[in-house]
């Protein structure tokens, strides 16, 4: 390139570019002449009126999309508006609750601490009345010196015969000297309460307890029915004793098939208790059979000797729910009177 060659200067005008002034033509409008350069908009005089529907460009208001309101649009700003509140309310409902099963809770443990300690206070409470009625009652017995529930019969007289330390026969023995020893009068029943010993009449033997001190051979089906409560004893005939026992069965079946089965071994369980004579040739009598017998519309079962005389009998009364073992016939007749079973 040649350097003694001038740079033209685009912003100078070259001369042939430059454009004439125009010409007067006498006064006549001058015409613009032909560019390309745009003009000016003409501004529209404020104080003209408008034609109807006209839309200026540059004063026309454009409406954005998002400036619309909408059902869906409001909803949504309450949602994100409300979202925190809804939470908060949902927090705070769940610790409501809480609480509240906290103070269910809280009443449930009182409540059951309040139910245990009431069931212990009427626990002690019959505790205390019981052991002051039981007290009572050994009181009562210790001074009439007559057990007064253990006597089945209306009696006239008790006597203790104690078991402590004593077999079998020294207990039958006892008894029979016990029982033997008239009452004052003809007909009188004598009461012999067993006790383990003279202190209380609380130490009295039960039915089982006598049974076994005598060591008998009792079938265990009668011996399982019996009640605790019995009674042996005496009644006065002829200036002399005769023995009795009064059992009291719980079940009468059991009673009835045990008694037919200790028939072939009562005189031996009885015998020293009785002062019945099985001796030299009384000896038949352990093993001679009972028979069925009336006695004073009664059913008994009899065990008669060889002259035809009772040696020992038993029958059921008071709707079978006493048995009566006996030697002689005019003390049952008397226990029977007192018991209010002879018609």
């Amino acid at each position: 390139m040649n350097d003694d060659v001038p740079t033209p200067n685009p912003f100078l005008a070259q001369k042939n570019d430059v454009p004439l002034p125009p010409q007067d033509n006498g006064g006549d409008i001058v015409s613009a002449p032909d560019s390309d350069v745009p003009l000016p908009p003409v501004e529209a005089d404020p104080l003209v009126p408008k034609p109807y529907g006209f839309k200026d460009a540059h004063t026309e208001t454009k409406i954005s999309p998002k400036s619309i309101r909408t059902y869906q649009s409001d909803m949504a700003d309450a949602v994100r508006m409300n979202e925190g509140s809804v939470i908060k309310i949902a927090v705070a409902e769940q610790e409501r609750k809480a609480r509240e099963q906290q103070v269910e809770i809280k009443t449930e443990r009182v409540g059951t601490v309040f139910a245990i300690g009431s069931i212990l206070l009427a626990l002690i409470g019959v505790g205390v009345l019981g052991y002051s009625f039981i007290a009572t009652r050994e009181k009562e017995v210790v001074v009439t010196g007559t057990p007064l529930n253990q006597s089945l019969v209306i009696n006239d007289g008790t006597k203790a015969l104690i078991v402590t330390g004593k077999n079998k026969q020294e207990i039958a023995k006892e008894f029979l000297e016990l029982s033997r020893a008239p009452q004052e009068k003809n007909g009188a029943i004598l009461n012999i309460n067993p006790l383990v010993d003279e202190s209380t009449s609380k130490n009295r033997l039960t039915s089982k307890e006598f049974i076994g001190a005598l060591q008998t051979s009792m079938p265990g089906p009668l011996y399982r029915s019996l009640d605790d409560m019995y009674m042996i004893g005496s009644v006065t005939l002829k200036e002399t004793g005769s023995p009795f026992v009064i059992l009291k069965p719980t079940s009468f079946d059991y009673a009835y098939s045990g008694m037919l089965q200790w028939e072939k071994k009562m005189v031996d369980d009885f015998f020293l208790m009785y002062d019945i004579d099985v001796s030299g040739e009384n000896e038949y009598l352990l093993s001679k059979p009972f028979q069925d017998s009336i006695l004073k519309n009664q059913d008994a079962r009899v065990l008669y000797d060889n002259q035809g005389q009772v040696v020992l009998l038993y029958l059921f009364v008071n709707n079978d729910d006493l048995i009566i073992i006996a030697k002689d016939e005019s003390a049952i007749l008397e226990i029977l009177n007192r018991l209010g079973t002879l018609k």
